[in-house]
């Protein structure tokens, strides 16, 4: 998967860049980012095509902006419903979904979940 990945960047990385854009930020952002993006093997041009890319291809702003508290939330929101689905099987009144059902219900909850607050359904204390 890494290998493909690299494949794929190195192959939009040999297509003609024929536009340039100039952005302001901080110096010591700009160092930081700089070094992570060295640490991955990709340097800052590439990285800020790669979030490019993916906004066009997801056609939203690709960032995750919930806190670790939301996500744990979300966590064990998605863990209880998993154990209840799991013992109604047990007792045989178990409602089945194929893969592409379950990826499609996560998918539709990740993306509607970026930067709202999570609603009452999703707070950890639920007793559902």
């Amino acid at each position: 998967m890494l290998v493909q990945t690299l494949e794929r960047i190195i192959m939009e990385n040999m297509i003609e860049k024929n536009d340039r854009i100039a952005i302001r930020t901080n110096k010591l952002l700009k160092e930081k980012a700089t070094a992570v993006f060295a640490k991955n093997q990709v340097d800052l041009s590439t990285a800020i095509n790669m979030f490019l890319k993916r906004a066009v291809e997801e056609d939203r702003i690709p960032l995750d902006f919930r806190t670790p508290e939301q996500l744990e939330a979300e966590y064990q929101w998605l863990e209880k419903r998993l154990l209840a689905a799991e013992e109604r099987r047990k007792n045989e009144t178990a409602v089945y979904y194929t893969l592409d059902e379950v990826e499609n219900m996560l998918d539709t909850r990740a993306h509607h979940a970026q930067v709202v607050e999570p609603t009452a359904e999703y707070k950890a204390d639920d007793k559902d």
